[in-house]
């Protein structure tokens, strides 16, 4: 906004001068005046996308609208802006938020010119028809935000589109540096129509554009105890590129605080820390939820987490839903149609050759029914990656450990979660 604030004044400066005005100067003195009252936002991703896509814009739309003569003359302007503004957002965005949408180039087209041509000069007309009738202009503004609301409605509904809006880990800055380089080079080979220095670059570009995704180390598995308070939370990934959660973290809540102490925007174990280190280890999908059991502080925070990401199948105890929390997630894993499994105590499901998790605990023969969960209830799993055991004990106690050391041979354990 400052920014914007800044070019405007400067152009309506060079109107009363009668002076010719020069974007990109005008962008230039934005930048350092900025930068004067605050270096540190040069390392903010709304600085950095505001002026790289508006230069970008001042550049190079005219040139690429004028090659786009296979579309109709009212196209040329916004398609050649979208695509300038997607190619040069794309490695900012996933360097700074971990996922880019594919569908931000059509929501653009689709959305972008109704706000331009329709929302702002309507708003601006009810504005001034509220001076002279003001209740016409009230009934006529809330037509106008329904419409809105309408609106924000489809962009919201295009979001959960998650097959279109992947998740990719942060890539080094010498691909940024690279990506811009080749498809720069690209982009000024075809304005000029240079088909040699074009073909070459694009190949480049392209093949950066496809290892977006730099590879995993090798390792036999990556285990993350993610810090969530009270509770757990554990992502484990595989050498395959297979990923286990192990509960969801959360936070109890009481409803009993005075309204002045309840935060606005509280904060949400799943929404601030699980989906976020997801996202950066460019993990797409949850191939094995395990709910150890349904107290809060374990799965408060997978509500997110499985609207976020795809899961392919959940393990949990045989009890039925014993709490409002559980109650919501379990509807939600049903209505996107996820197989929910109770392990037997002993079996073992292998993941890949040489990893795989075994059930020790409970028996759904004598825990099924319903009633209140308890922690004696939890799924107890081995997790064995060729030759290195983990134990997730849940939150059993002293009682049940000792039966379950009774009862199984156990291998040396590597690593207990407690």
């Amino acid at each position: 906004v400052v920014r914007a604030a800044v070019m405007a004044g400067l152009t309506m400066i060079a109107l009363i001068f009668r002076k010719p005005g020069d974007s990109l100067s005008f962008l230039g003195i934005a930048f350092w005046l900025l930068l004067v009252w605050n270096p540190y936002q040069l390392f903010e991703a709304g600085f950095q996308l505001s002026f790289l896509l508006t230069a970008g814009l001042i550049v190079w739309t005219e040139p690429v609208s004028g090659l786009l003569t296979w579309l109709p003359s009212p196209l040329r302007y916004p398609v050649a802006g979208n695509l300038i503004a997607e190619w040069l957002s794309f490695p900012l965005v996933i360097y700074h938020f971990h996922e880019y949408s594919f569908l931000s180039l059509p929501a653009n087209l689709l959305f972008a010119p109704i706000v331009s041509f329709v929302v702002l000069p309507v708003s601006l007309l009810l504005l001034g028809m509220s001076w002279i009738w003001e209740t016409g202009g009230m009934g006529a503004a809330g037509v106008m935000e329904t419409g809105i609301r309408m609106m924000q409605g489809g962009m919201e509904w295009l979001s959960t589109w998650k097959a279109f809006c992947p998740a990719f880990p942060s890539p080094p800055k010498w691909w940024i540096l690279l990506y811009y380089l080749f498809s720069a080079m690209a982009l000024w080979s075809w304005l000029r129509r240079g088909k040699t220095v074009f073909l070459a670059a694009s190949v480049a570009a392209l093949g950066l554009l496809l290892w977006a995704e730099p590879g995993k180390e090798d390792v036999l598995a990556r285990l993350a105890f993610l810090d969530v308070g009270q509770g757990d939370a554990t992502v484990i990934e595989t050498a395959s590129g297979q990923t286990v959660l192990v509960d969801g973290g959360g936070h109890v809540r009481y409803d009993n605080h005075e309204a002045w102490r309840r935060r606005k925007h509280p904060f949400r174990v799943g929404e601030d820390v699980i989906v976020p280190y997801l996202k950066t280890q460019g993990i797409r999908k949850i191939d094995w939820l395990i709910l150890t059991h349904g107290d809060q502080d374990h799965i408060n925070g997978l509500l997110d987490v499985i609207r976020r990401f795809p899961v392919q199948k959940v393990v949990r105890n045989a009890r039925l839903p014993a709490n409002e929390e559980e109650r919501q997630l379990m509807a939600e894993l049903y209505r996107q149609k996820v197989p929910v499994y109770v392990a037997a105590a002993g079996r073992t499901w292998e993941i890949e050759k040489g990893t795989g998790l075994t059930f020790l605990h409970p028996d759904p023969v004598r825990t099924g029914g319903k009633g209140e969960a308890t922690n004696e209830d939890s799924v107890v799993c081995l997790f064995s990656v060729h030759g290195i055991h983990v134990l997730f004990p849940g939150d059993i106690g002293t009682e049940t450990e000792k039966r379950l050391l009774r009862r199984w041979r156990w291998p040396a354990v590597d690593i207990l979660k407690v």
